[in-house]
């Protein structure tokens, strides 16, 4: 399983409108940075549902 797969599974990320672009760890830091976005131009909150453009 690849760092983004593993993300967007822990953070329940389902919704085919969002995915985790990328990850960043920094052991030095003890830091995990998570980068999500939207796949297209109208996209849907995970949370309310609701649509926008």
């Amino acid at each position: 399983m690849h760092d983004r797969d593993l993300y967007a599974q822990i953070l329940g990320i389902r919704n085919p409108s969002w995915m985790v672009a990328d990850v960043v760890i920094s052991f030095p830091d003890r830091q995990v940075s998570v980068f999500v976005q939207a796949t297209s131009d109208a996209v849907t909150c995970p949370h309310s549902l609701v649509h926008s453009l």
